[in-house]
């Protein structure tokens, strides 16, 4: 374990339920099917919709940010052609997505030693599902709480509202769950919802994002989180 070891041992020996993000501790959603592509085919869809893509559009390759973006254009049609369109390439992504090192062990351990595990995600419901039935995980995860098609773009985190379906599905106050995640908005999202948080720092630079941001504890690798979660004991 890193320096952070003890910190993150004592934020989850006081809690009873482990929020994960998808996309960085659990999986690369896009590892195979890039995300610049991904983000290049819903400007298609943009084009079509409405002749042309507006500049603002081409200075990401963020698909979800895209989505975002459009939604603030306050087209609902457009935003639905991209909701559905996104989801056909997340669910699609996850046939080849690469799990992440330590991920799947860290969801067994916590279901293993008692713990409710929830999947808290901006990405598709569609596409999470399919990926824990392709690897065997469905029936370690109580919760699936991720982008839905109904659900406006706006409530994607850092908003916490899918953090406040994970805690109303797995029937947990907020100050017994913690998240995991490895992004700001991640975080952020935590606070809003009165969560605790472990930032996972996958990459250069992200350990001072995250601490910037006030995350509980950080850890350079999932599996730093395993052994934690299989000594410790739900308070």
């Amino acid at each position: 374990m890193n320096g952070n070891a003890a910190p993150v041992g004592a934020i989850l020996a006081t809690k009873s339920a482990l929020l994960l993000d998808f996309d960085g501790p659990v999986c690369q959603i896009f590892a195979h099917n890039r995300a610049r592509d991904i983000a290049a085919g819903l400007r298609t869809v943009v084009r079509e919709h409405n002749g042309s893509v507006p500049p603002h559009l081409s200075e990401t390759d963020d698909p979800l940010l895209v989505l975002r973006l459009v939604d603030g254009l306050g087209s609902p049609g457009l935003t639905r052609a991209l909701v559905d369109a996104l989801i056909d390439a997340e669910v699609t992504a996850v046939d080849s997505a690469t799990p992440t090192p330590g991920g799947h062990e860290v969801i067994a351990a916590a279901s293993a030693t008692g713990w409710k595990v929830a999947i808290v995600s901006n990405n598709s419901e569609e596409a999470v599902r399919a990926y824990l039935r392709r690897h065997g995980l469905t029936a370690h995860v109580d919760v699936v709480a991720s982008r839905y098609a109904t659900m406006p773009p706006s409530l994607m985190k850092p908003d916490p509202h899918l953090l406040h379906r994970a805690l109303g599905g797995l029937h947990v106050a907020a100050d017994r769950a913690v998240l995991v995640g490895d992004s700001a908005t991640d975080i952020q999202a935590a606070h809003a919802a009165g969560v605790a948080s472990i930032g996972f720092a996958n990459k250069p630079g992200k350990g001072a994002i995250l601490e910037r941001e006030r995350a509980g504890a950080i850890v350079t690798s999932m599996s730093d989180l395993v052994a934690p979660l299989r000594t410790g004991h739900i308070a």
